[in-house]
């Protein structure tokens, strides 16, 4: 945890008795938890998305591309250069590459799915616009079997 968030993450046995707070996903389980791990915003809208298509076994595992991107308001509430009006405006750059600290939790929701999947490859772009999230995910759909008929 601390490679990706660069802070010490919560002690062993509150990690182990939460419940990952993606309510379409896990309701039923949330409802019942004293301890929820509040998902991070990349990481809903790509398993939103994904959810369907790996828990049907509908996609080939072995590669999954997640390009996304964000407004302003994702990129953190820190001032920076980088997030200034004057340099994003009319303008989109990638950050955080090959070391978004929200790759591990894609990755770990994803393998209690399906325990096949690769790591995958996940670019973020701050954009200008205030806020909002869009996830495009590329992946190759396996060829499904033909259905009998009666």
């Amino acid at each position: 945890m601390k490679l990706w968030y660069k802070r010490r993450a919560a002690d062993a046995a509150s990690v182990q008795q939460a419940v990952y707070g993606l309510s379409e996903l896990n309701r039923d389980k949330i409802q019942q938890a004293e301890v929820i791990a509040n998902p991070g915003c990349f990481p809903t809208a790509v398993l939103l998305g994904l959810a369907p298509l790996i828990k049907q076994n509908v996609i080939d595992e072995s590669m999954i591309i997640i390009d996304a991107k964000t407004g302003v308001s994702g990129a953190g509430r820190s001032a920076s250069l980088g997030t200034h009006f004057s340099e994003l405006n009319d303008n989109f750059k990638i950050y955080k590459v090959n070391e978004h600290q929200h790759t591990p939790e894609i990755e770990q929701i994803l393998r209690e799915w399906n325990p096949q999947t690769a790591n995958v490859t996940f670019s973020t772009h701050l954009v200008p616009m205030t806020r909002g999230i869009m996830a495009t995910m590329i992946y190759t759909i396996k060829k499904q079997k033909p259905k009998k008929k009666n």
